[in-house]
């Protein structure tokens, strides 16, 4: 009865043993961004958005039942890796007409291999996620850094 209990004991520290690695290699762990200052521009349909940006200012497009929207906006975009790293993400404001920052707008972009169409102005390079200061997410693309294709 002892051994069997002994065993049981065993059983159990070696599962939580291996949980407890588990879980502290699997924390989040932070990327370290390099802020990129190159012309960027990601979009996106159904509904219509685009972010077109350089330096630390752009223009945001969106079109949808709501109409056309244009905001000019202020922000940052960060590489990780260089230019084609594994992620790229740019947070900026809309810049209100007093010149005060507005709400938020975030995009997070990862390389893709991604099909140009006829419609294309860029090479698209990142598959992108937008989040609105309105609480839309939004799918499209990102040209890192913008390269006209000149069709």
């Amino acid at each position: 009865m002892i051994s069997y209990l002994f065993r049981g004991t065993t059983v159990v520290f070696v599962l939580f043993f291996a949980l407890f690695v588990a879980v502290t290699n699997s924390q989040a762990q932070s990327i370290e961004l390099a802020t990129s200052d190159d012309h960027i521009v990601c979009w996106g349909m159904e509904p219509f958005w685009s972010l077109d940006h350089q330096g630390n200012a752009g223009e945001w497009r969106s079109y949808d039942s709501f109409g056309d929207v244009t905001q000019a906006v202020s922000g940052s975009f960060g590489v990780a890796g260089g230019a084609y790293g594994p992620i790229a993400l740019w947070r900026g404001q809309a810049v209100e007409a007093d010149g005060a920052g507005g709400a938020d707008y975030v995009i997070i972009a990862e390389p893709a291999a991604i099909e140009i169409s006829e419609a294309d102005d860029y090479r698209p390079t990142h598959a992108a996620r937008a989040a609105t200061p309105d609480g839309r997410l939004l799918r499209g693309v990102c040209a890192i850094p913008a390269v006209e294709i000149g069709w």
